[in-house]
């Protein structure tokens, strides 16, 4: 009996402490205090956020960076932009958050895609690639014909200037 006291002791504080502290250290909870390790304004108050590893967002941004609303959730694989609009192109997680060998640097899942008017703040999606175009359409929005890559974006190049948020 008291074996099994000990063993169960033992469970309780793997699962209360050791786990948690591995998933944090990975990265695999991005949410606490809401910060990004690097960030790039898109159009208006709309930002990419990288929270680290293959943990992306599009926000609504507050006026200083410091904190936004989630727009698009985790797994923005690329974007891109013109004067109205923002494309968002998400990366299917992996089932029950299991990470793959070099997950998030090459695509390995299905995608859905995000239409973002930043003009109206509408947002629309998921879409799946045919729902995605029929929306381009009906919007009478010229399908993006180049995707930059989240981690191009670090550069701040591609789109906008980066914010450093870390």
């Amino acid at each position: 009996m008291k074996r099994k006291t000990i063993l169960s002791a033992i469970a309780a504080v793997v699962v209360c402490c050791v786990i948690p502290c591995i998933l944090m250290s990975c990265d695999w909870v991005p949410y606490f205090g809401n910060k990004a390790s690097w960030g790039v304004q898109l159009i208006g108050n709309y930002e990419l956020w990288h929270l680290g590893n293959h943990n992306s967002v599009i926000v609504i941004a507050n006026e200083d960076s410091s904190k936004g609303e989630t727009v698009v959730p985790t797994e923005v694989y690329a974007v891109c932009l013109n004067d109205e609009y923002i494309f968002v192109e998400r990366e299917q997680a992996p089932p029950l958050g299991i990470t793959l060998p070099g997950y998030g640097s090459e695509p390995h899942g299905e995608f859905t895609y995000y239409i973002i008017n930043a003009t109206t703040d509408e947002v629309f999606g998921p879409l799946d690639s045919g729902e995605f175009e029929k929306k381009c359409a009906e919007l009478d929005a010229t399908l993006p014909e180049t995707w930059t890559p989240v981690e191009e974006l670090r550069t701040g190049d591609e789109t906008g200037s980066e914010t450093d948020e870390g």
